[in-house]
């Protein structure tokens, strides 16, 4: 009896291995040595290779997106934009994201002639530098307009100011430039950005920052304006016999603005003197930028913002304005509002999806907050014949 078990025990596994083998002779056969027919045409290197994972890959077609190139302020000017207050060019700006501008306080101070004069957000509009040159004007209306108080009491201005659009502009179009946020030192090379007073197109001018002491000397010499020269401002040299700078003029290093000159050119008055600009630097920057992006979602409802930084006219706004967006209630952070990518973290996105979005401008509406308000009418962007 056990001798019969023995013998089928040695059976069964006969069988196993050569059905083992057979599985495995045919599995190699199947993948690798089928049969095929000899074409002087079609080398071997051009033979079907049967493997799964071959033929999926043959058969795999990834969907492929459009992607925006890499940010390049000599071709992509859009980022470089001219202020106009009621239809004329009074500074220049950076387009930061799609919907802010930053620019110079000094434009908006008031002259002697009108001591008391005030800019209003209504009257303010913008262009781009990809629409410089066209015979029609296409400019974008300024939505809120954000300008910060003097460092000491009864100082004048010496920052920064900013402009917001009523809504994002079209992603592709207008390229926006992301900030430089370290610390700028001298001898550091840097491009200045203006518009060439001969050929009225964007120029970058290759130069590099000068330590203050130079800078309070040159303008020591000249002796025509008084600068306070704190941590937040720097001097970068300017190129002799030309007066193309502007204030509100981009400064740029590794392809991120770095600064906004403040008070414009500064021409070679002194024979053998240092012409030089001021600029704002964006480190110092950062903490208006937050808070007149939280101020700007809080007037109009397009986002999530810091309570901190909402302020009494806010409130007043919230409460007597029934078609504001926001029901008269204070936002928090659980409120559910129309998505709106900060522009500080904001990385653009390499997605290029056009077909949805539509650029929009919007008719501007003084808000009194004492008074009913009328909601804006959407509206394309505005075409200016007379340039």
């Amino acid at each position: 009896m056990q001798q019969h078990k023995d013998r089928f025990v040695i059976l069964l596994a006969v069988i196993s291995v050569q059905l083992a083998a057979g599985r495995w002779v045919s599995t190699f056969y199947e993948k690798y040595h089928r049969p095929t027919y000899y074409n002087t045409a079609h080398n071997s290197s051009k033979h079907v290779d049967y493997n799964a994972t071959a033929l999926f890959l043959r058969d795999y077609n990834p969907s492929i997106k459009k992607t925006l190139p890499p940010f390049d302020p000599s071709t992509h000017r859009s980022f470089y934009v001219n202020v106009l207050y009621k239809g004329s060019v009074i500074c220049a700006g950076a387009l930061i994201s799609r919907r802010m501008i930053i620019t110079s306080s000094r434009c908006f101070l008031a002259n002697e002639l009108e001591p008391s004069h005030e800019f209003k957000a209504k009257d303010m509009s913008i262009e781009t530098g990809n629409h410089f040159g066209q015979q029609a004007r296409v400019v974008y209306p300024v939505k809120a307009f954000f300008l910060p108080a003097g460092k000491f009491k009864h100082e004048d201005v010496h920052k920064i100011a900013l402009l917001a659009l009523h809504t994002k502009l079209q992603k592709g179009t207008y390229r926006y430039i992301e900030l430089y946020r370290r610390v700028l030192k001298p001898k550091m090379q840097v491009l200045v950005s203006y518009v060439d007073s001969y050929t009225r197109d964007i120029t970058l001018l290759s130069t590099k920052v000068i330590s203050q002491k130079q800078c309070q000397k040159a303008f020591r010499e000249i002796g025509k304006r008084k600068i306070p020269f704190y941590d937040d401002l720097v001097c970068v040299k300017s190129k002799k016999h030309g007066c193309s700078a502007r204030p509100g003029d981009p400064l740029i290093v590794f392809k991120k603005l770095a600064g906004i000159n403040i008070y414009g050119e500064n021409c070679d008055e002194l024979e053998g003197n240092l012409a030089a600009d001021v600029y704002y630097t964006m480190r110092y920057a950062v903490p208006f930028i937050q808070r007149a992006t939280d101020m700007l979602r809080a007037f109009t409802g397009t986002g999530p913002y810091a309570k901190g930084y909402t302020t009494k006219r806010y409130k007043l706004y919230a409460d007597t304005t029934p078609d504001s967006g926001l029901n008269g209630s204070v936002i928090t952070e659980s409120t559910t509002l129309q998505s709106e990518v900060d522009i500080l973290g904001e990385s653009e996105e390499t997605t290029l999806d056009t077909s949805s979005e539509k650029t929009e401008a919007w008719t501007e509406t003084e808000i009194e907050p004492t008074e009913e308000s009328t909601t804006p009418v959407a509206s394309e962007p505005v075409t200016d014949s007379t340039n």
